[in-house]
């Protein structure tokens, strides 16, 4: 992981995660662009439910309103719908 992403991830107090890559301006500066450097971020972890469990205590601006429903629910989305779950709204 390089160092840039590593240093976003950490000022995110994400819980902890196996692996994780990045892309986005933030991560692969652009030669030049208008808009604010961004970062889209894929963390691997071992179980969906538990680090949703401590992320939403941690970061709940990170979710959209399915985090009323809980982790298990957050979980079972992610594994049924895409796979991951991706929230474009978190900052």
């Amino acid at each position: 992981m390089s160092r840039r992403l590593a240093g976003l991830l950490a000022r995110q107090r994400f819980p902890r995660y196996r692996a994780a890559f990045g892309y986005g301006s933030a991560v692969i500066p652009q030669r030049s662009t208008a808009a604010p450097a961004l970062v889209d971020a894929v963390l691997c972890v071992d179980d969906a439910r538990a680090w949703h469990a401590a992320n939403v205590l941690r970061n709940p601006a990170h979710y959209s309103w399915l985090k009323t429903l809980g982790p298990a629910a957050i979980a079972t989305a992610q594994a049924t719908y895409p796979g991951v779950y991706y929230n474009v709204t978190s900052e």
